[in-house]
């Protein structure tokens, strides 16, 4: 019972450690993945239009990074693939929305944001943000590249940047009632974060600043969806905090009335004879 309502009443504190906002100022809005690829792209133009969201953005995680121009950081990531360490959770390759870059717990220890840089093909050219665990062997201004067999560049690797190894990632799954263990963030001590100027737009957090403009931005969601006819999902990140605390206090009550009917069928039953006699 202890377990559930540390885990459960800690896991705010476990999002918070992935973020530079509130948890309460965090919001994740998400259309199906059905969607076709053009009116994603229209509606997603609208939403960036709605002046009280702040930032927003999609990360992803775990990424399988088979990239050869890079692949020998894989080398010093090796051994530290999703480890766990005092209830840490590490993680390997991230790529992240520009947009999300001011939103996440991210410590800049060498190069520049990506909104100092102006790259050359938004499509090609991807940020990279490496932990400072990499700084011996990659720096900052590197440029690695991949190609096609016939020699076209696939992708650009512009080293960005060097991170402090006490920078952190909110769980993009934060939201799944499938996730079990709600480590809420991920650290990037040997993280290797690709930051991109483009975005899969299944899901994107966003940052806002008051109730209000929660409130606006869930209203013109809405008009949006109604629109275009698609289904827009919204909702804040604090509500699954909430959630979590309440289904943690469900279950504690649950476990405590059982084990409150597990003493007294297991208690031995009270002898009526004197001491010494039977």
């Amino acid at each position: 019972m202890i377990y559930l309502i540390v885990s459960a009443y800690s896991f705010e504190d476990r999002i918070q450690r992935g973020l530079n906002v509130p948890v309460s100022k965090l919001g994740y809005f998400s259309m199906p993945y059905s969607v076709s690829g053009d009116i994603r792209t229209v509606v997603m133009n609208e939403i960036a239009q709605i002046e009280e969201i702040k930032n927003f953005g999609t990360i992803d995680f775990g990424v399988a990074n088979t990239s050869e121009s890079i692949g020998f950081l894989r080398e010093v990531q090796q051994g530290h693939f999703n480890g766990t360490d005092d209830g840490i959770s590490g993680i390997e390759t991230s790529v992240m929305d520009a947009g999300l870059w001011d939103v996440m717990n991210l410590k800049l220890k060498e190069g520049k944001a990506p909104g100092e840089y102006t790259v050359d093909d938004e499509q090609r050219d991807i940020l990279l943000y490496v932990s400072e665990k990499y700084e011996d062997i990659v720096g900052v201004g590197d440029i690695y590249c991949d190609y096609t067999y016939d020699g076209q560049m696939v992708y650009r690797y512009i080293v960005a940047g060097v991170l402090d190894a006490d920078s952190y990632l909110i769980d993009p799954y934060v939201f799944s009632e499938e996730l079990l263990d709600r480590v809420g963030s991920y650290s990037l001590e040997y993280g290797i974060l690709e930051v991109t100027q483009w975005g899969n737009y299944g899901g994107c957090f966003f940052s806002f600043g008051s109730e209000n403009d929660y409130d606006l931005i869930n209203a013109k969601l809405r008009e949006i969806s109604q629109k275009y006819g698609e289904q827009i999902d919204v909702f804040r990140i604090s509500s699954i905090v909430g959630y979590i605390k309440s289904d943690a206090d469900r279950n504690t009550a649950y476990l405590k009335e059982a084990a409150i009917f597990c003493l007294r069928t297991s208690r031995p039953a009270r002898s009526t004879n004197p001491p010494g006699k039977t």
